[in-house]
C-alpha cells in the first residue's frame, strides 16, 4: 500500500473542469464521475453518513500473524479489547459501562451533541481483528488469576497495537466514504472546506497507518521470539479503579512536559501501548512497547517517577485522553461534576485539551487531579521490565 500522499501537494479546487479531467479533490476519479454537478446531489445527514461509517468498522478480519487460509475458522469474531470477564465486569454496573465510543456514534440521534451512554458488556470493546481460533492466543491473560508476567504485558499490548492499526484503516475507508458523500449537495466554498478538511485528515492518517504498520510488524517478530525486544511497565493497584482501556498512542511528551518526538514529523513515531484493566481484583496498569531507550520507554519511565499518590489519577487521566477505547463505572461518571464531564468531552471531541507541554511541573498529574474519588494507594507493584 502506499502510504502518504504529500501534504506539500495541495488540493487546487476548481468549480469547472473538464469532464475527464482528474478530479480536483485527488479522489483518483475524473471529474464528471466526482465533483461535477456535487451541489445537485442528495445531500446525506449525518445518520446515513454514521450508519455507513458503522458498515465500514464491521467490516472485519483475522490480524494474528499466522492468520490465513488453513490457520483461521470461520471469519472475524467481535473479539473484546478489554476482557469481559475482570475487566469490563468489574466496574460495570447491571452489566453496563459508560462508554466514550458509543457516545460519539450517537450525534446524529442528538442534536450534534456528545452525551456519554451505557453500553452492555457483551458488546464494549469489542472489534472484528480475531477469527476464533487466534482469539484464543488472549487466553493466558483472561484467566481467573492472571500473572504480572511479561507474557500477559505483552499479549494486551499486542492485542491494543493490532486494534489501533486495525481503527486506523477502517478510519481511512470512512475518511473515503467522507470525501465521496459529506460534501453532496453542498455550495462550491463549502465543498472546498469539507474536502481540504478531509484531505489533511487522510494525510495525518496515512502517516498513522504507516507507523503502526511497523509497530505491528515489530509485535509479530516479538510473538514468534518469544517477546524478544519487547518491555514494559506494570502498576498494580491496590483496589479497583472505575475506568478500564485499551489502546495505543504515540507519546510526543513525557508526564512532566518534556518532549519525546514530534507528531508533526514525517519520520516514522513509536507508539506505546496502554492497558488499564482489572486482573486478580485489582486494576493494573499496563505500559508496553518495542526497543529501548526511545520515547515510549521515556514516557514510561517518567510515569515510574510520578508520586505513587498521583498514579491512579494520571492512569486514569491517560486513559481518558488518549483513547476513546474507555469505559468507566456509571455511578462514577455520573457523580463527577457537570463541569469535569463536559472538560472531558471537550478534551476527547473537541481537541481543546491543554498541550501537554503547557500542563506545567506536574505534567499530566495535574489535571488528573480531578480524578481524584480515582485515587488509591499502591501495593509496591511498580516494574519496568
Amino acid at each position: 500500500m502506499t502510504f502518504a500522499a504529500s501534504i506539500s501537494e495541495p488540493l487546487t479546487p476548481q468549480e469547472t473542469m473538464g469532464r475527464n479531467d482528474p478530479c480536483w479533490c485527488r479522489s483518483g476519479r475524473k471529474w464528471k464521475h466526482c465533483h461535477r454537478d456535487r451541489d445537485k446531489q442528495h445531500r446525506r445527514n449525518i445518520n446515513e453518513l454514521l450508519n455507513a461509517i458503522g458498515q465500514e468498522q464491521a467490516r472485519g478480519y483475522c490480524v494474528h500473524p499466522d492468520a490465513g487460509e488453513g490457520t483461521c475458522s470461520g471469519g472475524a469474531t467481535d473479539a473484546h479489547t478489554i476482557q469481559k470477564e475482570g475487566g469490563l465486569r468489574a466496574i460495570a454496573e447491571k452489566g453496563h459501562v459508560i462508554s466514550i465510543k458509543k457516545g460519539a456514534l450517537g450525534i446524529g440521534r442528538n442534536d450534534g451533541e456528545i452525551i456519554l451512554v451505557p453500553d452492555g458488556i457483551g458488546n464494549a470493546s469489542t472489534f472484528p481483528g480475531f477469527c476464533n481460533t487466534h482469539d484464543a492466543m488472549f487466553s493466558p491473560a483472561e484467566q481467573k488469576i492472571v500473572p504480572l508476567s511479561r507474557e500477559a504485558a505483552f499479549l494486551l499490548s499486542y492485542r491494543a497495537i493490532a486494534y489501533e492499526k486495525f481503527l486506523k484503516e477502517s478510519a481511512l475507508r470512512s475518511n473515503e466514504l467522507h470525501r465521496q458523500e459529506a460534501d453532496k449537495g453542498q455550495p462550491f466554498a463549502e465543498q472546498v472546506r469539507i474536502q481540504e478538511a478531509l484531505y489533511a485528515a487522510k494525510y495525518l492518517m496515512e502517516l498513522g497507518l504507516r507507523d503502526l504498520t511497523q509497530s505491528k510488524d515489530a509485535f509479530d517478530a516479538a510473538y514468534r521470539a518469544s517477546y524478544t525486544g519487547f518491555n514494559f511497565l506494570v502498576v498494580e493497584f491496590s483496589a479497583v479503579v472505575p475506568v478500564v482501556s485499551c489502546g495505543a498512542f504515540f507519546p510526543d511528551f513525557d508526564l512532566f512536559g518534556q518532549p519525546l518526538q514530534s507528531l508533526a514529523a514525517a519520520t516514522l513515531l513509536d507508539p506505546i501501548a496502554v492497558n488499564l484493566t482489572v486482573l486478580n481484583d485489582r486494576s493494573v496498569l499496563f505500559l508496553g512497547w518495542i526497543g529501548s531507550g526511545g520515547p515510549p520507554e521515556k514516557f514510561a519511565t517518567s510515569y515510574a517517577r510520578l508520586p505513587q499518590a498521583e498514579k491512579a489519577n494520571a492512569a486514569v487521566r491517560l486513559a481518558i485522553e488518549y483513547s476513546e477505547n474507555t469505559y468507566s463505572r456509571p455511578s462514577w461518571w455520573t457523580g463527577l461534576p457537570q463541569a469535569v464531564r463536559d472538560g472531558v468531552v471537550a478534551t476527547l471531541f473537541t481537541m481543546k485539551a491543554p498541550a501537554v507541554s503547557q500542563r506545567g511541573p506536574d505534567g499530566l498529574c495535574l489535571d488528573g487531579k480531578i480524578f481524584a474519588a480515582a485515587s488509591v494507594s499502591l501495593d509496591g507493584g511498580n516494574h519496568l521490565r
